[in-house]
């Protein structure tokens, strides 16, 4: 074989190689962006801003029953609601626990496991009273 078509041979493997290496650069960029994106996104669900189920969101006020109801707002806060008075308390979001602390320490904080589920809010209590909150 000829030096020069040698010479071809050998920069035709090397941009086949370089071409390759260039995919799988691009190809790992992209992976990478995606992967980031979806811890984001995970975290933002997560850290308070906005807690969201299948087509629900806990941010609004949710009626226990006719007279008590549970207000969850952005930032960590909320009330306990009814019909005479309203007990303030902030809540802290872990996986799908919630805790809620109350700011008269005469009121009994609480730890639920929660699930929103459109227009439904499922509140878990010692692993066997479950309460199904409607919106106000």
């Amino acid at each position: 074989m000829s030096n020069n078509i040698k010479h071809k041979v050998h920069h035709a493997r090397k941009r086949k190689n370089k071409t390759k290496m260039t995919l799988l650069g691009v190809g790992c960029g992209i992976i990478s962006a995606a992967l980031i994106f979806v811890a984001v996104w995970a975290v933002f669900l997560r850290d308070g801003k906005n807690i969201t189920g299948k087509g629900g969101s806990l941010y609004k006020e949710w009626k226990i029953d006719s007279t008590t109801h549970y207000r969850f707002e952005e930032g960590g806060r909320g009330a306990l609601v009814l019909p005479s008075e309203e007990f303030p308390f902030s809540f802290r979001i872990e996986e799908n626990r919630i805790s809620i602390d109350f700011d008269d320490e005469s009121c009994i904080d609480k730890n639920y496991t929660f699930s929103v589920i459109g227009d439904i809010l499922t509140l878990t209590f010692d692993n066997d009273h479950v309460y199904n909150l409607s919106p106000v």
